[in-house]
């Protein structure tokens, strides 16, 4: 029952992203520039569904300053959550949905090739071309 709730949740009032931003390697302190990265987040007045999708789900929670309350997970936490609502996730979020599991599901620790930053960055324009347009019907062309 809480699966089927959290995916209607997110269906309805989530947004599922690929997130682009340069990032601090925690090992070697460098500057990666243009890491991509798998985001859940729900955002709304309500903050008893926000505390409900934490207690369930866990990853973060935090209130902006117009009373918006946001859970958010990312990355792995992301992956394991759209795994489990998957089934439930009928609509327009669905494609959405299977870009961020293969995207998340392809990822590898370390050195990312000059195929991997062009696979993450057609990711980021197919998911952008998804929220536009509501639906996915494969890579948008370049004219």
């Amino acid at each position: 029952m809480d699966i089927a709730w959290t995916a209607g949740i997110v269906e309805g009032e989530g947004c599922i992203r690929l997130n682009k931003c340069d990032v601090k390697d925690s090992r070697s302190g460098k500057l990666i520039k243009g890491r991509v990265s798998l985001q859940v987040t729900v955002a709304m007045k309500d903050a008893a569904v926000i505390d409900r999708l934490y207690e369930l789900w866990g990853g973060y929670r935090a209130t902006n300053k117009i009373g918006m309350h946001i859970w958010t997970l990312g990355s792995n936490s992301a992956l394991r959550f759209l795994l489990a609502i998957q089934k439930f996730v009928i609509g327009a979020k669905r494609a959405q949905l299977e870009l961020g599991i293969e995207f998340q599901a392809s990822k590898r620790i370390g050195r990312r090739s000059p195929g991997r930053i062009a696979y993450e960055n057609a990711a980021v324009v197919s998911m952008s071309a998804m929220k536009k347009i509501g639906v996915y019907d494969g890579p948008q062309s370049s004219l």
